[in-house]
């Protein structure tokens, strides 16, 4: 061919395909690179605003408070400004504000994850609806508690919080954006609550399709270990309300990290919390479980135990901050994180309040180390 020898042809060959192979290699670099890149900014950003309050030293002197006042002042140091006549109110609107701020800093390519993570919180918000209007709450003190988030508009609430009853809240919601979260038909709150946490699963795994490649390992890794935890936490809740093994294989949100389909159908079938707790054995969520359970006996509560899962959930995202330090890790540790944050400041100033000592008040926070 044109008088080149074979084996010239052949070099020729071995040149372009190796040439070929460094483009490949050189543009996932490059790639690698602009994602880093995109990240830097938020990241340095997350990291500076941080999450004292999941912290040991920082818990430890917030239970040193000797009052309400003092507690305030301390959180008030690290951003959080709480009007003390309304506590969750105030804690609520600085968590959606920061998820808020979170979604329109983060790069492009991972915002299908926190979009999908604001519809966690405006579930949270008409779990609260659908709880009040069950117990008779009025439409003034539903409104004064109920904040806006994504998809619950505050003229959405508004209307919700006129309904007369929760069937007429239901009918209204399956005409909003939220219809693909009632299946079947019930309206029995608990009931209502599963299915509204199935669907944010949904919306969770449906964002591990949509992310960037390059943080679609670190977003399964969490969105899998989010379903493997409240899998635990509705079985565990389920079969200590009495629920029969069908009832609450349809509460389940489905497969998770560990935790597999025929795994869960097992689970299922327990018929004691300990039995559960024992068909963990091999998984990570065993020890955390068995750890817990002498309080769970102890009390008759199973708070102790979904604690014990809220602490392997924040252990998870604190890893993947680590191990995806440089991009996606650090935005998923902060949601996380900021929840628990939340939480663990609404409990310290509710067992003030009520003149709690600081060992009552330590098995309700979650903190990256024991407390």
């Amino acid at each position: 061919m044109f008088g080149l020898s074979s084996n010239v042809v052949m070099l020729f060959g071995i040149i372009g395909v190796a040439v070929i192979i460094f483009i490949i290699l050189f543009m996932s670099y490059y790639m690698n690179i602009i994602t880093i890149a995109n990240f830097a900014y938020p990241n340095a950003r997350l990291k500076a605003i941080g999450n004292p309050f999941i912290n040991k030293e920082k818990l430890l002197d917030l239970l040193d408070s000797r009052n309400v006042s003092e507690v305030l002042s301390k959180v008030e140091v690290e951003g959080y400004k709480i009007e003390n006549e309304d506590v969750e109110f105030s804690l609520s609107t600085i968590l959606i504000t920061e998820m808020k701020n979170l979604i329109h800093s983060v790069p492009e390519g991972i915002m299908p994850l926190f979009d999908a993570y604001l519809t966690k919180l405006d579930v949270n918000q008409l779990k609260s609806i659908i709880r009040m209007k069950s117990s008779g709450v009025g439409k003034d003190e539903i409104l004064r508690k109920v904040l806006p988030v994504k998809n619950l508009t505050s003229e959405l609430i508004s209307e919700l919080a006129d309904a007369k009853d929760v069937e007429t809240i239901i009918s209204m919601l399956k005409e909003t954006e939220l219809n693909d979260a009632f299946k079947t038909e019930t309206y029995e709150p608990v009931e209502l609550e599963r299915m509204l946490d199935k669907y944010v699963y949904e919306k969770l795994r449906a964002s591990t399709l949509k992310v960037d490649v390059d943080v679609a390992p670190c977003v399964s890794v969490f969105v899998g270990r989010y379903a493997d935890i409240m899998n635990l936490k509705i079985l565990i809740r389920s079969r200590k309300m009495g629920y029969e093994p069908g009832v609450i294989e349809s509460f389940l949100l489905g497969k998770g990290r560990e935790l597999a389909e025929w795994k869960l159908h097992e689970i299922t079938l327990a018929t004691n919390i300990q039995e559960i707790i024992s068909e963990t054995e091999g998984t990570t969520y065993a020890q955390p479980l068995k750890e817990a359970l002498p309080e769970y006996e102890k009390t008759g509560s199973v708070y102790p135990l979904e604690a014990a899962l809220d602490r392997e959930l924040l252990k998870t995202v604190s890893s993947l901050s680590v191990e995806y330090g440089l991009t996606a890790g650090i935005p998923i540790r902060f949601a996380v994180a900021k929840e628990y944050e939340v939480r663990n400041i609404n409990a310290i100033l509710k067992g003030a309040a009520e003149g709690l000592t600081s060992e009552k008040i330590k098995p309700m926070l979650i903190a990256e180390e024991a407390l």
